[in-house]
């Protein structure tokens, strides 16, 4: 960096210079600091005499402007913005100034100056605060933590954690959902999403929602119409947090579940995805004549559940699953090669951020902070058994396989 050009001469002088004045028993010399109550005593019932040189700004003169004490002090253009151009007690000399401390009518014509002064409407606490909170600097510091869920601050409050429930056919768990959410022993602040998919239950939904809108900082949305699970692209929009985790209607979290996620979401992040359950595929070779093998029989594929010990894996199960938001964005700029991938999001999510976007995607043992309801193995109700569902992942298979993915990103298989 280059020196500013700063004539170090010119202030060495201003440093030597003295003025010699005389005095008399009438002045007392004060050679230690006084205190706040005297000073002040002081200032408001002197004349002041000032000497200053090259001052952009000065606090005696401010401590001048707000008691109405007349100021004897040379011109110079910092003290000037202060006092105006007219000044009456401006001295150019030390002859002038001796002159204005003699002229009555002068010094009392310079404090009735000072009362009428409009720059002394700026000079007040309330005035500094005003102005100091509309600066272009204090609008752009990041609001506390301590305000930034706080309605009377903020109209849009800020969260260290979103959580997203999608709920279709499962209304009957939600109700137990939100209570186990409200026994989370988490001491950060979070709020949630609640994204009803189904029309026909928008009431039921309501209902069960109502209790816990205030205390579980929770919007909920109802849907016209079932747009799935891809209702996680459009949260990065309305989440008021930099975290989100994801939870489906069939999961029963233990009081540990947020703070299990964010504690490892500490030691893994912040550039990952975190789930508890998960595949990791080996590499292979694409069975163009029976694709369909690789799902219907686990071809070239390990299952990790939530016992399993940490580890990366290809496919993130998104029903316990933690995502920060500038991956979402980030995913959600890759578009679905076919709409129907909606179907297995999850999966077609894995793959972006896998192959394109090379994140880790880590599974880990999250043994006991959660269990899922009996309705979670419910062919006639979850959607892993829909056969829509099985046949748009053995598509997406084929699609990814040709790829170069899991290929590009390998990973060992423990069988």
């Amino acid at each position: 960096l280059k020196a500013p050009d700063v004539n170090f001469e010119k202030l060495l002088d201003c440093q030597k210079q003295r003025i010699n004045l005389k005095t008399n028993a009438s002045v007392t010399l004060h050679n230690e600091r006084v205190s706040d109550e005297y000073y002040d005593e002081l200032l408001s019932s002197s004349i002041v005499f000032l000497s200053l040189y090259d001052a952009p700004a000065n606090t005696t003169v401010i401590e001048c402007l707000g008691r109405n004490t007349p100021l004897v002090v040379n011109r110079l253009p910092g003290v000037e913005e202060y006092l105006g151009k007219d000044y009456p007690l401006f001295y150019d000399t030390l002859e002038d100034a001796a002159a204005l401390l003699q002229d009555s009518e002068r010094l009392l014509q310079a404090s009735e100056y000072m009362k009428l002064h409009p720059i002394k409407q700026r000079l007040t606490r309330e005035s500094f605060l005003e102005s100091f909170i509309s600066s272009s600097i204090y609008r752009c510091l990041p609001l506390p933590s301590s305000q930034q869920t706080d309605p009377d601050q903020i109209k849009f409050p800020q969260f260290d954690l979103t959580v997203v429930i999608c709920s279709y056919k499962r209304v009957y768990n939600l109700q137990h959902l939100l209570q186990c959410f409200k026994k989370q022993d988490f001491r950060g602040s979070f709020e949630i999403i609640l994204w009803n998919n189904n029309f026909e239950t928008q009431n039921e939904v309501t209902s069960i929602a109502a209790p816990y809108m205030q205390d579980l900082n929770m919007r909920l949305i109802q849907s016209s119409e079932n747009y799935y699970c891809i209702i996680r692209l459009a949260v990065p929009k309305l989440m008021r947090s930099e975290i989100l985790l994801i939870c489906d209607d069939d999961v029963v979290p233990n009081t540990s579940y947020i703070s299990t996620f964010i504690s490892k979401y500490k030691t893994y992040g912040p550039r990952v995805v975190l789930c508890c359950r998960g595949h990791v595929f080996a590499q292979h070779h694409l069975n163009e004549e029976e694709p369909h093998k690789f799902w219907d029989e686990y071809e070239n594929m390990k299952f990790c559940d939530e016992n399993h010990e940490d580890r990366e894996i290809h496919f993130v199960h998104a029903d316990n699953c933690l995502i920060p938001k500038f991956l979402l964005l980030e995913l959600s700029s890759f578009d679905l090669p076919s709409p129907d991938y909606i179907l297995v999001d999850d999966y077609w999510m894995s793959f972006v951020l896998s192959h394109h976007l090379k994140v880790s995607l880590w599974k880990f043992q999250a043994t006991g902070i959660f269990c899922s309801t009996p309705c979670a193995e419910d062919k006639s109700v979850a959607l892993y058994y829909n056969k829509q569902v099985e046949e748009q992942r053995v598509n997406f298979y084929v699609y990814h396989m040709r790829q170069g993915w899991p290929a590009s990103v390998p990973l060992k298989v423990y069988f």
